[in-house]
């Protein structure tokens, strides 16, 4: 992980636009995971990595949803 933020959960099912966004907007980072909620606010981690370079570093978290950005820089 590279980053960590905390978005609002007012922003309802957009807060997966806005933690890919922060992503994309870094030109180190490939993948996200998105958190659960704690004191109304999302966990948003931007990563470095992702499942096709480094397989064996995706664990499953409870509560977390995680998904590669970098096709998403190319489109």
């Amino acid at each position: 992980m590279i980053k960590s933020f905390r978005l609002s959960i007012y922003l309802g099912p957009s807060v997966r636009s806005a933690c890919t966004h922060r992503c994309i907007m870094d030109p180190v980072c490939v993948s996200v995971n998105i958190g659960p909620t704690t004191d109304e606010k999302f966990v948003c981690e931007l990563c470095d990595s992702d499942h096709m370079k480094h397989p064996e570093d995706l664990k499953k978290r409870k509560g977390f949803r995680y998904m590669s950005a970098e096709v998403i820089k190319f489109l």
